[in-house]
């Protein structure tokens, strides 16, 4: 018996060509985990063809699992587009620097729900507005985003410390909230979202994952 269609939200987080004319996707949906997806026909353009697929867009997707080689692309639907953030090449890099990191420690069939959320919020936030020239206030939005994003991947797979200190605890607290679209960012200085990031790579460094880049010459 063929395997039901599947119907979900998809985050796109990398391109492949695949022979003349197609595409591998790879990204993520909220009650799959990681997907690999092979989108046939998707590099013809044409007056009335519109690249729905593409990078850091939530798209509605169908496809049937394979039981053998990738899953074709049934149909998508444009949710939400954050492509604005290559308006800004740092910002850009820190949408590519957290796509990496997600891409290297999720797994197929492993649901991450709030790490999807964070992310997408995440993404939602680079997209935003920002200055025609770097300041403190713009990298300290990108830092925040990153220990976020990765706030919840740790809490969400349990690999967050205990909070022995109540003051600790509530802090890291509203963090959360932050990163899932129940609250805005703390104002912070520029120097405290720093210290925060650094802190949230080493430990996700020592819980073993991989894939994340530091900002600047780091």
């Amino acid at each position: 018996m063929a395997p039901e269609i599947v119907e979900t939200e998809f985050l796109v987080l990398r391109k492949t060509p695949y022979s003349n004319t197609s595409l591998v996707i790879a990204g993520l949906a909220p009650d799959r985990g990681q997907v690999h997806l092979l989108v046939r026909g998707a590099r013809r353009f044409g007056k009335r063809r519109f690249p729905v697929v593409d990078l850091f867009r939530v798209l509605r997707i169908q496809y049937r699992p394979s039981r053998a080689g990738l899953a074709s692309l049934r149909s998508a639907e444009l949710k939400e587009d954050f492509s604005a953030i290559s308006r800004s090449p740092e910002r850009f890099a820190t949408a590519g620097s957290l796509a990496r990191f997600a891409l290297d420690n999720t797994h197929q069939g492993l649901a991450s729900p709030l790490f999807f959320s964070a992310f997408r919020n995440a993404l939602r936030r680079l997209a935003e507005t920002g200055p025609s020239v770097s300041t403190a206030a713009d990298h300290a939005l990108m830092d925040g985003v990153v220990v976020c994003v990765l706030l919840v991947f740790l809490a969400e797979h349990g690999l967050l410390p205990d909070g022995a200190d109540p003051e600790k605890a509530t802090r890291q607290n509203l963090l959360l909230d932050a990163a899932l679209g129940s609250g805005s960012l703390p104002t912070l200085p520029a120097e405290r979202w720093r210290a925060l990031r650094e802190w949230c790579g080493a430990l996700a460094r020592y819980a073993g994952c991989s894939g994340l880049d530091s900002r600047g010459s780091d």
